[in-house]
């Protein structure tokens, strides 16, 4: 995940939904554009709009949720394993795991599209 300020160490953004400051490690979506969103706004806009999660989504909810926490834990992996000569294969590994999200998270968004939720402008 690029962009975003440092807090505390972690990066730090805004949500396109609701405007509050969103942390690394906390829960949330990393969207094409640049966009990032808090996961539990997701969840409200789909409850304002269609009063239910179609399945779908909350599987592709669910499968962006588990690897972006993937990531966050191979991160500070790579922290731990600084100057033991492990950092490059776990690197390697999250780099895979950031593709994965890509495409998830991009499906995710064509996915909420079509049940009727937009996630906000470009800011990020």
């Amino acid at each position: 995940m690029a962009g975003g300020r440092l807090v505390g160490g972690y990066h730090s953004w805004r949500c396109s939904v609701c405007g509050e400051p969103v942390l690394e490690g906390q829960r949330f979506l990393w969207l094409p554009g640049g966009r990032v969103v808090h996961l539990e706004c997701v969840y409200g806009l789909l409850a304002e709009k269609r009063g239910e999660v179609p399945r779908g989504v909350a599987a592709l909810l669910d499968a962006v949720e588990a690897v972006s926490y993937a990531i966050i834990r191979f991160k500070e992996a790579e922290r731990l394993a600084a100057g033991t000569g492990e950092e490059d294969v776990l690197r390697e590994q999250r780099k895979r795991l950031e593709g994965a999200a890509a495409l998830l998270e991009k499906r995710l968004e064509e996915a909420l599209r079509e049940a009727g939720v937009e996630l906000g402008g470009s800011e990020s």
